[in-house]
């Protein structure tokens, strides 16, 4: 089946998202595409339950449609790895099982490109997508780093986005054969306007829980509370900083949905005596204001795409710390924007932070040009811009395939 386009309308695209009951960065970008102006497309969502991203999208105005899953579909990747054999093969009846009715969900909500960003949502919704006509669009922002199934997800894509060549799988272009208009690299891109919204902002009133003058230098981490960020690490090297520089503060934004890793990250501040050197904010709805109310970013993940934070901070024109993973390298212009460190390296991690506390022109050099790079290259309608023509492409190239087929059988 050929999906076709009727009358004079908007093309829509419909965003697929299987990671509906949380807001991180992909769920932000989700969101910023579906209230996105001067566009020309109809963004809509897809989602197999509710959650907090399906009543942020209402929030704004935007289309939603449920698909629901299986109740078995809505355990993580961790609880798939521990179950057993028979659990497994059940899992991939109700993932099929699952392929075929949002199959039929596609065919009433008829749209132009169908949009994931994940191997895993491709994996929920490729097949679907095949049997209803719609050309799949695939957009990696993370490491790629399950073979099998990354394999899956690019042959079921016609067009896979990067948004930087480090996050290629080295197999891509041998293995899948993918050519550069199918497979493009389209760098990131924010709202300049709320980074400038937030910086006014904390000129006249600093966020809640900030201590900010002119004595205290203030490291902050933002992002989900879970071991591949690392954050365990950033905290034996602020130990190692503070202890030669006592006014320095660090500041955690964010949540977890591991009890056991936020009470150790606790464990550590309270063995080391440096609570009040500490502070967990938690889950902030006003982490624009509390980046620009501190003095360093720090971002000390061990495994990352291309982190939205670290490009707002880049703005703001703060120095930035970080590991060198996945798009996080090109993104610093290779130390010309911020200081990289390798990952799961708390004595370097310490080294870079102290430099920063030391050498204060240093940073503010750095904080100039990147805030330069960040505002010439990764605004949102320059991104907008470049998906607007890659999915245009993609439909293209779909018609194209079809009436080939067409004229093939017909020859």
């Amino acid at each position: 089946m050929t999906f076709r386009q009727d009358g004079p309308r908007p093309p829509k695209v419909l965003i697929f998202d299987s990671y509906y009951a949380t807001l991180g960065g992909n769920q932000r970008y989700i969101g910023m595409l579906l209230g996105a102006e001067r566009w020309g497309w109809r963004a809509a969502l897809c989602c197999p339950g509710e959650g907090d991203l399906t009543k942020t999208a209402r929030e704004a105005g935007a289309e939603v449609h449920i698909v629901r899953q299986s109740p078995r579909l809505d355990r993580g990747r961790a609880a798939l790895e521990r179950a057993g054999i028979a659990d497994k093969i059940l899992t991939a009846f109700a993932i099929l099982a699952y392929n075929f009715k949002l199959a039929r969900a596609l065919r009433r909500i008829r749209p132009d490109i169908l949009q994931c960003h994940s191997t895993r949502n491709v994996v929920m919704a490729g097949l679907a997508a095949l049997l209803a006509g719609v050309p799949l669009v695939l957009f990696i922002k993370g490491e790629m780093n399950t073979p099998l199934l990354d394999r899956l997800a690019l042959r079921l894509a016609r067009t896979t986005i990067f948004l930087t060549d480090e996050l290629r799988p080295p197999s891509h272009r041998t293995t899948i054969g993918k050519t550069a208009p199918r497979a493009p690299t389209l760098p990131i891109g924010i709202h300049m306007n709320d980074v400038d919204a937030a910086e006014h902002r904390i000129a006249t009133a600093q966020p809640p829980g900030i201590v900010r003058d002119d004595n205290t230098v203030n490291f902050l981490f933002a992002g989900w509370l879970v071991e591949t960020k690392g954050i365990h690490r950033l905290i034996e090297a602020f130990i190692e900083v503070h202890e030669n520089h006592s006014n320095t503060r660090l500041l955690i934004a964010g949540t977890s949905n591991d009890e056991s890793y936020r009470q150790s990250l606790h464990s550590l501040v309270d063995d080391a005596g440096i609570g009040d050197a500490v502070t967990f904010l938690g889950w902030r709805d006003d982490m624009l204001d509390v980046m620009a109310a501190s003095d360093i970013y720090v971002l000390p993940s061990f495994t990352e795409g291309v982190p939205r934070s670290i490009v707002e901070a880049m703005a703001m024109g703060k120095p930035v710390i970080a590991t060198t993973v996945g798009g996080i390298p090109s993104l610093l212009g290779h130390g010309k924007f911020g200081f990289l460190c390798p990952p799961d390296d708390a004595p370097s991690l310490a080294g870079a932070m102290s430099q920063m506390v030391e050498n204060t022109s240093l940073g503010r050099e750095i904080g100039v040009a990147a805030r330069q790079e960040a505002r010439n290259r990764y605004t949102f309608q320059a991104h907008l811009d470049g998906l607007s023509d890659i999915l245009g492409n993609s439909i293209k190239s779909t018609k194209k395939s079809s009436s080939s087929d067409q004229m093939a059988t017909i020859s």
